[in-house]
């Protein structure tokens, strides 16, 4: 199963509920989506994502 990530950045919650509801969409679609705010995402990390 390929395997996606969504990477935001929210000061106020608003653009993490949004990418809270691409990665579930994307995860319907049968695509195993991460959602991961950026501040936690390492460059070396994005290799494990298709």
């Amino acid at each position: 199963m390929a395997k996606g990530i969504v990477v935001y950045y929210s000061r106020t919650g608003n653009t993490k509920e949004m990418a809270e509801i691409i990665a579930q969409a994307m995860n319907d679609e049968d695509l195993q989506t991460d959602c991961k705010p950026v501040d936690k995402v390492k460059a070396d990390d994005l290799l494990s994502y298709d």
